[in-house]
């Protein structure tokens, strides 16, 4: 450590010194502090966006506007001077920071709308489900053992390398980190309460229903009843979120309970209304499930933020990340599709299992680009993420991926956040803080690849059609 810089005990120390004195302080309502600096966030993000849009259209390009959008974005906050670095946070952060600490809830229509997609039957389920899990340990084996031969060659740096990924968690990440878990503490009441968050919810979903199908409103079904169904979601997920960790280890995600919660509601909502499951599904996605897809631009461009709170792991890892990325990526991708033209798979959940190692809303935006199911796409980010966060360890430990950095790497190409989350609760700050931003650059980088490189994208689908 140079003379000076602050130690990693210091900055703690001075943290919760903060937080006593933060504590001190009157705190002022949430609708009043933070929601006018959310909302505004949330305007500024959606005019960036559309002015992107229609930049774009103008010029006559034809790359996604939303990857555009996130990578422009990315460039802005790492190129710019302190100031404008400093303003655009304050602008953006707080809207970015809330969709992203409610990323399961926006994530839920995704699986509700599983039903209605092109689901394989019978044996094929298993087989699609098996092509994901053999994908999976490919692309993280890959990623891990090439990261690991790239830093082999730089061992004088591994050290400072370790320092900071164990550092760079920042004090506005920690601080957040530490909020979320005290909000989680609090959430979880000493003795029964008699009105809870979930009961509001499910109490204004109730009431917005019967308003909604009671009241000659002249509005569509899917319109009338959206605040209904968007109530209903929040107290399922409230209650989601109750789930014991260890049951969230092995995959009963908020998102994945949720989803499949509200599925079952939406269904039987459909039959009791006179119509099919399928038509409860619909009138679900197409209105609370088109509300809560709105945010998942916000959470993707949120990925810029993370890249750039984590510059010093991607400048004092960039070797390793470039090699390892720059192959286990695109590799990952063919090899998926690959085995799933070998086992016979149909071409649709082929190229549904391309994505599953991104992170979920960008795995959705690239479904659209190779022709695949957004919800098929999302399902298999759950596997993938599963996967990391339940024996990611073990399976890097089998694997032999030892390195600090490689272990990051190889979590991050493979299981995105869930499995970043699993390597923190291990333990292994370091590796998390690495695989937090390999996550996203891996995400951004796959996107780019499917946008960028028609011919990669091309044979893709080709192989998977068998055309």
């Amino acid at each position: 450590m140079t003379q000076g810089r602050p130690t990693r005990g210091s900055k703690v120390q001075a943290r919760v010194i903060s937080a006593e004195v933060a504590e001190e302080k009157p705190q002022a309502s949430w609708f009043a502090t933070v929601a006018p600096s959310v909302l505004l966030g949330l305007l500024v993000l959606e005019l960036y966006q559309r002015g992107i849009i229609n930049a774009m259209r103008s010029l006559g390009i034809t790359i996604a506007p939303l990857i555009c959008s996130l990578v422009l974005l990315t460039c802005a906050l790492m190129m710019s001077p302190n100031s404008m670095q400093r303003t655009m946070s304050r602008l953006l952060k707080p809207a970015v920071d809330m969709v992203d600490s409610q990323i399961a809830c926006v994530f839920i229509p995704y699986i509700v709308a599983v039903p209605i997609s092109p689901l394989p039957t019978g044996g094929a389920l298993w087989v699609s489900l098996g092509v994901c899990v053999v994908g999976h340990l490919f692309t993280m084996c890959v990623a891990g053992h090439l990261a690991q031969l790239a830093a082999s060659y730089d061992e004088a740096s591994e050290i400072e390398r370790c320092e900071i990924e164990n550092e760079e968690l920042d004090a506005d990440e920690l601080a957040a980190k530490k909020a979320e878990v005290e909000a989680e503490v609090k959430a979880v009441p000493e003795a029964p309460v008699v009105f809870s968050k979930a009961s509001f919810w499910s109490i204004s979903a109730i009431g917005s229903a019967v308003a909604g199908m009671f009241t000659n409103s002249g509005l569509p079904n899917h319109v009338a009843l959206a605040p209904a169904w968007l109530c209903a979601t929040f107290a399922v997920y409230l209650l989601a979120k109750r789930v014991p960790a260890k049951l969230q280890r092995v995959g009963l995600f908020p998102t994945l309970t949720g989803g499949v919660a509200m599925s079952v509601l939406a269904s039987v909502a459909g039959v009791l209304s006179g119509g099919t499951c399928a038509d409860g599904l619909r009138i679900y996605m197409t209105g609370a499930g088109s509300f809560l897809l709105w945010f998942v631009p916000v959470a993707v461009l949120g990925l810029a933020f993370r890249v750039y709170s984590q510059r010093r792991v991607l400048s004092a890892n960039l070797a390793p990340l470039a090699v390892s990325l720059g192959c286990a990526v695109p590799m990952g991708m063919a090899f998926s599709v690959v085995l799933g033209r070998f086992v016979g798979l149909p071409s649709e959940i082929i190229l549904s299992t391309v994505p599953k190692c991104f992170t979920t809303g960008l795995a959705v935006l690239m479904a659209g680009s190779i022709g695949a199911d957004s919800s098929l796409v999302a399902s298999g980010c759950v596997v993938a993420g599963t996967m990391g966060l339940a024996i990611g360890g073990f399976l890097l430990d089998i694997a032999g991926i030892k390195k600090v950095v490689a272990r990051g790497v190889a979590t991050g190409t493979s299981s995105h956040a869930a499995g970043t989350a699993g390597l923190a609760s291990s333990g292994e700050d370091g590796a998390a803080a690495v695989s937090g931003v390999s996550f996203a650059v891996a995400g951004v980088y796959g996107a780019l690849l499917l946008e960028l490189v028609p011919w990669f994208r091309a044979m893709l689908v080709r192989v998977a059609t068998g055309v």
